[in-house]
């Protein structure tokens, strides 16, 4: 029985040392992840799974892309998703968010926003979006009341509000701010009322055994790196 547990565990610790995890990273989100996939997102999901020995792999997509890689399980996961009803339907998540990340509503300087909340914008109303992005559990309830365009990266999206081809967009408020420091137009665009916070977290596929595991991994990677103070570091990127 001795050698029967020992076998068990030894195949168990095989396991978790022989674990890569291959990850897609969208290339539209500094500073949490750029072009290159470098960013705050892919520094802390690196250090905690270095935390727990585990090499990560990181394949650089659009964010409609990143997700369709580990629908159909071609990577194990990807990041930075927002754990929402509807993200939980379509893949695993673990408990800890690699971070947290506030989004707002943006508009034209010339725009009359006058709205306390997301309900008391009025129906019809023009907002772009990324494409595949998600933008809360509240936003969903309201998201039929907008007419709704989509594209592929932030620059589209600003260059949509300051030639006033929208009226609204939401933007994740440290991502407005990088890409509004580089844009001598900057002063046109206006930040409005809160849309969510946003718990972002690295989604695996929801079918792969391997998934729980990584989850659960850097799961403890991360609290490793808060116990350590590292994590508080590598906010600040």
């Amino acid at each position: 029985m001795k050698i029967f547990i020992t076998l068990i565990l030894l195949l168990l610790n095989f396991s978790v040392l022989s674990l890569e995890a291959n990850l897609a990273v969208e290339d539209s989100w500094p500073p949490y992840s750029d072009k290159l996939g470098k960013g705050i997102a892919t520094n802390i999901v690196g250090a905690a799974f270095n935390e727990v020995s585990i090499p990560v792999k990181i394949t650089v997509f659009p964010y409609i892309r990143a997700l369709r890689t580990v629908s159909n399980g071609e990577l194990d996961g990807c990041y930075s998703v927002t754990k929402q009803e509807s993200t939980q339907k379509q893949y695993h998540f673990g408990n800890e968010p690699i971070l947290k990340s506030q989004a707002s509503f943006f508009h034209h300087a010339d725009y009359d926003f006058k709205f306390k909340n997301i309900s008391e914008i009025p129906n019809g109303t023009s907002l772009v979006l990324i494409r595949g992005y998600e933008y809360g559990n509240n936003f969903e309830k309201y998201k039929k009341n907008f007419k709704i365009f989509y594209v592929n990266t932030q620059e589209q999206i600003i260059s949509m509000i300051v030639t006033k081809r929208v009226s609204l967009t939401i933007m994740f408020d440290e991502v407005a701010k990088y890409y509004l420091r580089k844009n001598p137009r900057a002063n046109e665009v206006k930040k409005a009322i809160p849309n969510h916070m946003s718990d972002i977290y690295v989604a695996f596929n929801l079918q792969s055994p391997k998934s729980k595991l990584l989850a659960s991994k850097l799961d403890e990677g991360i609290r490793k790196l808060k116990a350590s103070g590292k994590y508080e570091m590598l906010l600040r990127f």
